[in-house]
């Protein structure tokens, strides 16, 4: 189940997304980023899924990423 939309240029992609996660015993929604959008310095708390056309990186919950100077996504893990 999507939730909203966001204009990828090429198509749209959905603003966020139901996705399954096994601590959540569940689903959650998650937010959808598109990775070509990503700036040095953006952080974001997970649930999250980062989308580009060679690539996809899902943060769980209690999960965090960060983007570096040099356009990486950097990703702590949540939990014990």
């Amino acid at each position: 189940h999507d939730v909203g939309l966001v204009d990828r240029g090429d198509l749209l992609a959905p603003l966020a997304r139901e996705v399954y996660f096994h601590e959540c015993d569940g689903l959650a929604l998650a937010a959808i980023h598109v990775w070509e959008a990503l700036k040095p310095g953006d952080t974001f708390d997970g649930p999250a899924v980062f989308e580009s056309d060679d690539c996809t990186v899902v943060v769980g919950p209690g999960g965090r990423a960060s983007v570096d100077g040099f356009r990486n996504l950097v990703v702590e893990l949540g939990g014990a």
